[in-house]
């Protein structure tokens, strides 16, 4: 849950999350200490994480005077966590005799459209995680994010508080020498997810 400078951002999984934190100052996600799910102003909330639903900031009374998140398409977004986590699904699927992108997809169907704890919520919908959202959140897109995230530094006068304007894209799902995930597989994701198009389509995202 990033939150610096009063401004919180609702940090859905692999949607550029070590970006906009770098981008704002705060921990690096790969810092494991107990710390790195207490980004900035935020250590006071006990319990808190890297990928905090939007109905857990409500439920805590999270105090903040501006928020934004970053949406991406349904398919790309768990694409890129298939990959990123690859030799999970592989060794897990070596232990029950599937293929990775058959455990992958398990989860998914498992996961998708429940409250789950911190390291399952990597497969909840964008819908789902985002229940509760305050309902003047900017909304950022994953595709067009260099240009989002430029019109919100200047609107905010970002530059007054620190922030970066250079977004350095990381990209830390590398889908060389990995078993690729078919074509097949993909439709089966977008229908597991088929909620988040309709869901994106409402801040007229249209992915398809």
């Amino acid at each position: 849950m990033p939150l610096k400078d009063d401004i919180l951002c609702y940090h859905v999984p692999k949607c550029a999350g070590t970006s906009i934190t770098r981008a704002m100052n705060l921990h690096d996600l790969d810092d494991i200490s107990p710390e790195s799910c207490l980004y900035g102003d935020c250590s006071k909330y006990a319990g808190s994480s890297q990928h905090a639903p939007a109905s857990w900031i409500r439920k805590e009374k999270v105090q903040f005077s501006k928020s934004f998140v970053l949406l991406r398409h349904p398919v790309r977004r768990m694409v890129s966590e298939y990959y990123w986590k690859y030799q999970t699904w592989r060794n897990i699927g070596l232990e029950k005799e599937m293929s990775p992108s058959d455990v992958f997809l398990e989860l998914c169907r498992k996961y998708s459209n429940s409250h789950t704890p911190a390291h399952d919520r990597h497969f909840m919908s964008q819908k789902v995680f985002l229940e509760g959202m305050d309902a003047n959140t900017r909304i950022l897109c994953h595709e067009t994010l260099s240009a989002d995230w430029e019109k919100m530094y200047q609107n905010w006068n970002l530059k007054k508080l620190g922030w970066s304007r250079k977004l350095v894209r990381i990209n830390k799902s590398i889908s060389r020498g990995i078993r690729k995930i078919s074509h097949k597989h993909k439709m089966e994701i977008a229908e597991i997810y088929a909620d988040d198009f309709e869901f994106l389509k409402k801040f007229g995202i249209i992915a398809s």
